[in-house]
């Protein structure tokens, strides 16, 4: 006979993810709180109702899938954003602002299918995602934004992409238009 008893919900939860969260944070030391949390959320194994609910949270954490997620761990190829540029559409009494990305991979090859996460901040808040078509690029926009707010700034929070890791470091903007990690559009 064992002297192991059987847990489950948070009592048994809270430790595993604190535990994996522990591990991202060593496999990829400049990541952010919000990269850390993003990559568990993002890579967890659905449970329960699709999504996140009440019983599984965002589900099964999936350890080493999340560092891969981050680009840590120091496998594969490193891929960074190539190029932002900012565009806007202003109407009577609102705009809204575009930021298109290009990723690339060190050797400069542009890269398809790249998941691109980032953020919204100034006068208009919120996250965007989309995915590099065949040039390598995408698009993500604002929702209308008041006219009174002179400018929005799109910051790339990660890239994710099978077989590569995202390098900050690497981000450029050969037109000079952004840092190649944030950009600010003006109205």
């Amino acid at each position: 006979a064992s002297s192991y008893e059987a847990w489950d919900g948070t009592s048994m939860a809270t430790p595993h993810v604190s535990a994996v969260a522990a591990l991202l944070w060593s496999s990829k030391v400049s990541a952010s709180n919000v990269d850390i949390r993003n990559a568990l959320a993002y890579t967890a194994q659905d449970l329960g109702e699709p999504g996140r609910d009440v019983y599984y949270g965002y589900g099964l954490v999936q350890a080493a899938d999340a560092i891969a997620y981050l680009g840590g761990g120091g496998t594969g190829i490193a891929m960074s954003v190539a190029d932002l540029d900012g565009s806007r559409v202003v109407a009577k009494s609102s705009w809204k602002a575009t930021v298109e990305i290009t990723v690339m991979d060190v050797n400069g090859n542009i890269l398809p299918n790249v998941v691109v996460t980032g953020s919204w901040s100034g006068g208009y808040t919120g996250t965007a995602t989309c995915t590099t078509d065949a040039n390598g690029i995408c698009k993500v926009s604002t929702g209308s934004i008041k006219k009174n707010i002179s400018s929005v700034t799109f910051k790339v929070g990660d890239l994710l992409l099978a077989g590569y890791f995202y390098d900050a470091d690497g981000n450029s903007d050969p037109d000079g238009d952004s840092t190649g990690t944030s950009i600010t559009v003006l109205k």
